[in-house]
């Protein structure tokens, strides 16, 4: 906590205190990782230039005050399934971890990338974000118009049968991400490489039945991940 509270006043590597409650006993959280490679790549195309209000619009999709320019990034509207307040306290805890930083602005706080390190690792793979909250759909109703109940957010489970090929996958598309120098999930989320290992699919049909596979993705990866469902 006093971290987090020292960054945001501009003190650099600041290390953790180890003596309260978040030092001494982390709290156990959902994998948040490929949330949190959208939300910093957000910020990078936003320059540092909003607060983190804006930010949540950004990545919401939201079309107030918005530039042409900004409607044309690729980040914009990217996180359109998580709630506003699920995107917020993704947000506390990347500034807690130094990932993003928040300058004081004169009471306006202006947000961007914070340790260049951490947030490569995070775009690579190589380092995980948890978060402590539950997750919200987007939508807090239903079509009746009752409160949509609230979902407990949960890491993505893959069957053990599966495992073998999800990892293998994630491995190709670790190889992709770093030769087009951008974050995995820009490749293909989780949830679809685990749909790819449940399915096994042996034909680009198959493969294009899978969610978050469109035709644009089946022609470029297409074979290669038919490639990898076979040797695997």
């Amino acid at each position: 906590r006093a971290a987090a509270v020292r960054r945001y006043f501009g003190e650099e590597g600041v290390a953790v205190c180890g003596v309260c409650d978040i030092c001494t006993s982390p709290p156990q959280g959902i994998d948040a990782t490929e949330a949190a490679q959208k939300a910093l790549s957000a910020a990078h195309r936003l320059g540092g230039r909003f607060g983190r209000g804006r930010l949540i619009d950004h990545l919401l999709g939201k079309t107030k005050d918005v530039t042409p320019q900004e409607a044309q990034m690729s980040t914009f509207g990217i996180g359109r399934e998580y709630s506003p307040g699920t995107w917020r306290d993704l947000l506390d805890t990347l500034v807690f971890e130094g990932l993003l930083r928040e300058d004081p602005n004169d009471g306006r706080p202006l947000i961007g990338l914070g340790e260049v390190d951490g947030v490569k690792a995070v775009y690579r793979g190589e380092r995980r974000v948890s978060l402590r909250q539950q997750v919200e759909a987007s939508d807090p109703t239903t079509r009746s118009g009752a409160p949509r109940k609230r979902r407990e957010g949960k890491a993505l489970t893959v069957p053990l049968e599966d495992q073998a090929l999800f990892e293998a996958l994630r491995a190709w598309r670790k190889e992709q991400a770093q030769a087009q120098h951008v974050p995995p999930y820009v490749i293909f989320h989780d949830a679809t490489l685990a749909e790819i290992a449940a399915a096994r699919p042996a034909s680009l049909p198959a493969l294009a039945k899978a969610g978050g596979v469109g035709q644009g993705k089946l022609d470029r990866y297409g074979e290669a991940v038919l490639k990898v469902v076979r040797e695997n």
